[in-house]
């Protein structure tokens, strides 16, 4: 973040009220996520009978067509079709852990990750709703205190873009969760609409749920996690070239190597970069802001 503090009407813009309230509502609403974290890595464990690890890593609003446009490479989401309050929220795990949680229900060993975008299988896919039921279930326990969560999955679509739920220009709250077990670990975005989350936040003040200092919001987004990616460059080649490509070929580029690479912050441009190396590992040395970034 470019500065120590947030303003009041960033405080507001983040929990979608106004003055001490919004701050109440925005505590809140962490404390709730941060139970359904603990209940996802008791409710996993038992399920994958291994020790699953869960946390609730922040939130952070987006329009839903860059929420979309960020999860491009997600392998499965479910719409969740929500009683009370009403709505359809989207929950989009990794491919990574989505596909490793199912490996183990099959009875096989994650080995690595696992980036596969074929459509699942039909047992794939009814594993993957078990997955979801349990995720479904302790978000209803951790939420009971405050108000009634009922959901069930009205779909499942290979990628959020896919999930026709809003335009993409609706605004949107992302809570990001992380797993991990095996030795693997990826995130589990739950994505809601501000209305519905202005909602949320509401009953949950209302049940008396314990206020804070926007001290720790600021430290709820400093812990929050955001995607960063450089793209070296790109080309295109025949099909006939790429089937003869080997071991010791070079694949060349109008990229010229003097030229900066560009830095994308969860799909935003963001600064220009030059490439290297720090401490025997690949680095990036930030540059500069790009313009309007």
């Amino acid at each position: 973040m470019d500065k120590d503090e947030l303003t009041p009407d960033e405080i507001d813009a983040l929990s979608g009220g106004a003055g001490g309230r919004a701050v109440e509502e925005a505590e809140s609403v962490q404390a709730v996520f941060r139970r359904a974290a603990e209940r996802w890595a008791a409710g996993l464990s038992g399920l994958m009978r291994v020790a699953v690890e869960a946390r609730f890593a922040g939130l952070r609003r987006q329009s839903y067509g860059r929420f979309a446009s960020g999860m491009a490479r997600t392998g499965c989401c479910y719409v969740l079709s929500v009683a009370s309050p009403p709505g359809e929220l989207v929950l989009a795990p990794s491919s990574t852990i989505l596909h490793a949680m199912i490996a183990r229900l099959l009875g096989g060993e994650p080995c690595g990750p696992v980036a596969s975008r074929r459509p699942m299988t039909e047992i794939e896919q009814r594993l993957g709703r078990r997955i979801v039921a349990v995720l479904i279930d302790d978000l209803r326990v951790a939420w009971s205190d405050s108000f009634d969560f009922s959901a069930e999955v009205v779909r499942a679509e290979s990628g959020p873009s896919r999930a026709d739920v809003l335009q993409a220009v609706e605004p949107v709250v992302v809570a990001r969760f992380e797993l991990a077990f095996s030795g693997l670990s990826g995130p589990v975005d739950l994505c809601m609409t501000s209305r519905w989350m202005d909602e949320m936040g509401g009953r949950l003040t209302a049940g008396g749920a314990s206020s804070k200092n926007a001290e720790q919001i600021h430290l709820a987004l400093e812990n929050s996690l955001v995607e960063l990616r450089v793209e070296l460059a790109r080309t295109r080649i025949a099909a006939g070239e790429l089937l003869h490509l080997g071991v010791g070929d070079l694949i060349t580029t109008e990229q010229p190597v003097d030229r900066p690479l560009v830095i994308d912050v969860d799909g935003q441009s963001r600064f220009e970069v030059r490439p290297g190396t720090h401490e025997g590992r690949k680095a990036i040395r930030i540059e500069k802001r790009v313009e309007g970034a």
